[in-house]
């Protein structure tokens, strides 16, 4: 492809460039975000409405970060930040077990 021509809008993965660049920003370590950011992150996940982030809607929205590896990358964060072993996350301390585990595993510093 010529170097003036325009970026396709879709890679043959699917993978938008914007995608890609989220991608590669949370892989080096430099998405950042308040905990009110990542909060409502949470309550972004929640598709069934019940107030708890269960296994499947953490890995859904991993995949919508553009992370692979995320059926592994969800049991191990569910594995530090379950409390309660209720496979979900539901109460504050979780969620700080959470935001923990997203800054050294995930590359998500919350500030």
């Amino acid at each position: 492809m010529p170097f003036n021509a325009p970026a396709p809008a879709h890679s043959r993965s699917g993978v938008t460039p914007i995608k890609l660049l989220e991608r590669r920003s949370i892989d080096r370590g430099k998405m950042q975000m308040t905990r009110e950011e990542f909060k409502k992150w949470l309550e972004s996940m929640d598709g069934d409405g019940d107030g708890q982030v269960s296994k499947s809607e953490l890995r859904a929205a991993l995949k919508g970060l553009g992370m692979h590896f995320t059926r592994w990358k969800t049991w191990r964060a569910m594995s530090r930040a379950d409390l309660n072993h209720n496979k979900k996350v539901d109460s504050e301390q979780e969620i700080d077990e959470l935001i923990k585990y997203a800054a050294i595993h995930w590359g998500i510093l919350v500030v």
